[in-house]
């Protein structure tokens, strides 16, 4: 398929749908909930010492 065809594809796709053909999502490393929980981790490791593999190990296992 050339670049051309490709192209007119998507378009085609892009006006049929009335949008993107697809779903658009955030990297969810940069969600709040991710973000609260990275600072909570952060705070606890100044408060308590550790090492940055204490930091980014789930606190759940």
């Amino acid at each position: 398929m050339s670049l051309s065809t490709a192209t007119t594809v998507f378009l085609k796709q892009v006006v049929h749908s009335n949008g993107m053909p697809f779903e658009l999502r955030a990297d969810p490393f940069y969600s709040p909930e991710n973000q609260e929980r990275l600072r909570a981790a952060i705070k606890r490791m100044d408060e308590t010492g550790g090492t940055v593999h204490e930091l980014i190990e789930d606190e759940d296992d």
